[in-house]
């Protein structure tokens, strides 16, 4: 082996460690952003139970109509988990099989 195909064969491997610190950093990232999206779905339930709480002993139309707005909080807030962690998923199978491009 020359020493400037040892070169290149080093370079090559250095350019596969930076992308794979990049790939890494990127998952991380969309890891926490997943947790924390994930995170805000208890509280939107706890409001929800709470509101629902309140209507089973004050039927209020206002009051139903808070609560339909949260029960809309709700599904979105736990929807944007779930695209999160989908994003996620998609990025773990790239990441199992690092030879694919």
């Amino acid at each position: 082996m020359t020493s400037t195909s040892l070169s290149r064969t080093s370079e090559e491997l250095l350019r596969e460690i930076r992308k794979l610190e990049a790939r890494l950093e990127e998952f991380l990232k969309d890891e926490k952003a997943f947790v924390e999206e994930l995170r805000n779905c208890p509280e939107k339930f706890k409001e929800l139970y709470s509101t629902v709480e309140t209507l089973e002993m004050r039927p209020d139309p206002k009051k139903i109509e808070e609560l339909m707005k949260l029960r809309l909080e709700v599904t979105k807030a736990l929807n944007e988990a779930l695209k999160k962690k989908a994003k996620l998923n998609t990025k773990k199978a790239i990441y199992s099989n690092p030879m694919e491009p």
